[in-house]
């Protein structure tokens, strides 16, 4: 027997949506998007000189710290701990987080790279060698995918995934996502305009997909 629903259910999808992306996200969107483009024109090359100083002595620690929010690396520890849960039954409650937090993180990863190869913004290590600096368009050599950056899209989307589930440890997990996205600014890996835009892009994500899962749930149980 089929049911009925009250509400047509991709109505019901963009009314949790908009009731989510309130004025305070919209905010923060615009705020970080202005700070961006500023940070393009007037503060990206001068936090990539100052840097550049601190690379020589600091780099090993910058490598080491940005490599905890490695893509592949969050990805694949997310993926393990889904699996083992998953088949092995270690504790339920836990897999429709953990599912959530996959898909984010799958979805990051996707999105990173597609947006690298089509916007072709030069690494800073271009700027420094031959004084390139800027957006180039489609590409794909590894010079010119300085934006977004896959480490600070993945570091947001783990912290807002982990947010929207356990919302008092939000500063938290926003502070350590911010540091550790900062150590990619200061290898000389990133501008800090490619973290400013890159963070909004993984927040994004995160929400996007809590609230797909969240309305495939709900509307289920209807």
């Amino acid at each position: 027997m089929m049911r009925t629903y009250s509400h047509n259910p991709k109505n019901l999808f963009m009314k949790h949506v908009k009731a989510f992306f309130t004025h305070y996200y919209s905010l923060f969107v615009l705020s970080f998007f202005v700070l961006a483009v500023f940070s393009f024109f007037f503060i990206d090359k001068l936090v990539f000189n100052w840097s550049f100083h601190l690379l020589a002595t600091y780099h090993q620690i910058f490598k080491f710290l940005s490599n905890a929010i490695s893509p592949p690396l969050l990805l694949s520890v997310c993926m393990i701990t889904f699996l083992a849960i998953r088949f092995f039954k270690i504790n339920p409650i836990l897999i429709r987080p953990l599912f959530e937090i996959l898909t984010a993180q799958t979805f990051s990863v996707i999105i990173t790279y597609l947006s690298k190869v089509l916007i072709g913004r030069t690494r800073p290590h271009l700027f420094h060698k031959e004084g390139i600096f800027g957006f180039y368009g489609f590409h794909f050599d590894h010079y010119y995918h300085s934006f977004p950056s896959g480490h600070t899209i993945a570091a947001f989307t783990l912290s807002t995934s982990l947010s929207l589930l356990y919302p008092s440890y939000r500063p938290l997990f926003y502070s350590i996502a911010s540091l550790l996205s900062l150590c990619r600014v200061f290898m000389g890996s990133h501008y800090l305009s490619d973290m400013l835009g890159s963070s909004i892009i993984g927040i994004t994500i995160a929400i996007m997909i809590h609230l797909t899962l969240k309305h495939i749930v709900d509307y289920r149980r209807e």
